[in-house]
């Protein structure tokens, strides 16, 4: 067999197994991610009130309640009160699920 055959030959393999392991991590992230979010779903809501909400995203209280009154801040209604779920605001990133597994796997 020539040099040249067995180094085509050698990618070839090479390449395989990349794809293969790809295949395998793809996998796995899919299936961690479907875990944060079910994780994520099943956690308490983190509820903050107008004031404390107008801080976190630092706008104002008028715009969180006009936020709120469009339906783009997840909120509920304790009574009279208004409080508002950020966490619901943040949700995870492919980029977050695959730190998050990196974290998880080195455990």
């Amino acid at each position: 067999m020539s040099t040249m055959n067995l180094d085509g030959a050698l990618s070839a393999v090479i390449r395989q197994a990349v794809k293969d392991e790809l295949g395998e991590l793809r996998a796995e992230v899919r299936a961690l991610a479907a875990q944060v979010e079910h994780l994520r779903r099943s956690l308490p809501a983190q509820l903050f009130s107008v004031q404390e909400a107008a801080a976190h995203l630092d706008v104002s209280t008028v715009t969180v309640r006009r936020m709120v009154k469009r339906g783009d801040l997840p909120y509920r209604r304790l009574g009279r009160s208004v409080r508002v779920d950020l966490a619901a605001l943040h949700p995870w990133t492919d980029e977050a699920v695959a730190q998050a597994a990196a974290r998880a796997r080195a455990r």
